[in-house]
């Protein structure tokens, strides 16, 4: 014989799952008549940074202060690899894939065997090979007549040429690549240049098909500065400086050197300096 509440209990847990089933099936039905409702997007676009303008002295370019040189991030992609006919010019038959992975792992300087392994997974797209700043080994893996199945990412990072000299006038670049003090500050704009743009598909992943890109402009690389700062004197000043802070105990000082009859600045130096790759701790 039931017991009194047991006919509530069984109908209840019932009822529950056909509410959740009738508002899942509404969802699903709407959704489907809806003309607002689209298919995931997978069109992109992207810029590109240009290359930072250059920092120099009074003697020119054969003296830099501060510029970007640039890298490049390598991924190996083995559908763009399996898809791809890479004919170089004047031959009739195409390369093998085990010729393209030889040149790819001959550039890098890369283990072959390694490179053959991960071109053996096709499951497993864009898969990292390495950063190398070589612009010889750039031309041979961005030659679609020699190579195939390679995703290339530009990147750049900056360097100070003279560490912490002239620190404090140069200044620095932030995560991002902007100015944050200095000339680099005064002068992103001009030092930025224009970027590029990349427009192109992305799989479910978020990771961009490089071989079904639409749209490619090349960024414009941004202007350099050239300074009345003479680097020999700069050095000379920054000792002198040192040698007064650390004789007379002062724990910090500046000095500016500059030509009376023009007005040129040939030296400027503030102590205690900074490192610019690290001036967030300054």
């Amino acid at each position: 014989m039931p017991m009194r509440g047991e006919n509530w209990r069984f109908w209840l847990p019932v009822l529950l799952l056909f509410l959740l089933s009738a508002y899942s099936t509404e969802k699903l039905v709407r959704a489907h008549l809806n003309p607002e409702v689209n298919a995931p997007d997978y069109i992109f676009s992207k810029q590109i940074l240009a290359r930072r303008g250059s920092i120099y002295s009074a003697q020119g370019r054969e003296y830099p202060f501060a510029k970007s040189v640039p890298y490049w991030e390598y991924h190996l992609d083995p559908v763009a690899l399996t898809n791809a006919v890479v004919r170089p010019k004047g031959e009739k038959k195409p390369r093998a894939p085990k010729a393209i992975l030889k040149t790819i792992a001959d550039a890098l300087k890369l283990d072959y065997k390694r490179v053959l392994k991960m071109a053996a997974n096709p499951k497993k797209r864009y898969q990292f090979l390495a950063l190398s700043s070589d612009p010889d080994a750039h031309r041979t893996l961005a030659d679609s007549r020699l190579v195939a199945g390679v995703a290339i990412a530009d990147q750049q990072v900056r360097q100070y040429l003279h560490g912490r000299h002239l620190s404090h006038v140069l200044g620095s670049v932030n995560a991002e690549g902007r100015g944050s003090a200095g000339l680099e500050l005064r002068f992103n704009r001009e030092l930025t240049g224009l970027p590029g743009t990349i427009q192109g598909m992305r799989d479910a992943r978020g990771r961009e098909l490089y071989d079904k890109r639409r749209i490619s402009i090349d960024p414009t690389p941004g202007a350099d500065l050239y300074l009345t700062v003479d680097h020999n004197i700069q050095f000379e000043t920054e000792e002198a400086l040192k040698w007064g802070l650390k004789e007379y105990g002062a724990g910090s000082g500046w000095c500016i050197v500059m030509d009376a009859k023009t007005g040129a600045i040939l030296a400027m130096a503030s102590m205690p300096d900074f490192e610019p790759l690290d001036f967030g701790r300054a």
